[in-house]
């Protein structure tokens, strides 16, 4: 008895030690998201400007179509539930529905955002100037990128230089790269863009 037990000791200890192949799913699992992260850190904080921009640009619209995913999966979810019971051309008419008010919806919020309704004016009763040219913050990598500087502190206009990139001094007293563009204009195709990439996946 005392060699069957131990032998049914040692079975089970060895049982205990092996690796299934859910386990290495699993940890292949983790050690490719800590990969991908650490990944991303490093393509973001890139030397090259372009690779920040386009290393952005892929997680916004990774985002994007998680969250559109997401959002339809829930909406579509609760339509099947609210009309349980009904016939096919009932689910068929509502997601003509739903489609029609995701359009509706993305014509009004791009109405908006490019001031073709409600467009703000200043203290003059003025419309903005999308032809205007600011100087704006030229750094991906700052929280405050493409933010309007004041002319007053960007070096090119203390030296009275006629240039289109420079930098100016902020408030830690660390040199920043600005650049002069359209502000309101690009303002505006930024947020234009970035609701069209939500709705249109």
């Amino acid at each position: 008895e005392g060699h069957e037990h131990g032998e049914g000791h040692e079975h089970g200890e060895g049982h205990e030690h092996e690796v299934s192949e859910v386990d290495v799913s699993v940890a292949c699992m983790l050690l490719g998201g800590v990969a991908l992260v650490m990944g991303l850190f490093v393509l973001v904080n890139w030397d090259d400007d372009d690779v920040r921009r386009y290393a952005w640009g892929v997680i916004s619209n990774t985002l994007s179509i998680f969250i559109a995913v997401l959002f339809f999966g829930g909406n579509t979810e609760m339509i099947e539930i609210w009309f349980e019971g009904f016939g096919p051309w009932a689910f068929v008419g509502m997601y003509g529905c739903m489609m029609l008010f995701y359009i509706v919806i993305l014509v009004v919020i791009i109405g908006f955002a490019a001031g073709v309704w409600g467009e703000p004016v200043d203290a003059n009763g003025q419309k903005a100037d999308l032809f205007e040219e600011k100087w704006t913050i030229s750094d991906p990598m700052l929280v405050d990128h493409e933010m309007e500087v004041p002319a007053h502190c960007v070096r090119a206009v203390q030296h009275k230089q006629n240039a289109t990139k420079s930098v100016f001094i902020d408030k830690y007293g660390i040199e920043v790269p600005v650049q002069k563009k359209r502000f309101e204009y690009e303002k505006r195709k930024r947020r234009m863009r970035c609701w069209c990439t939500l709705f249109g996946h």
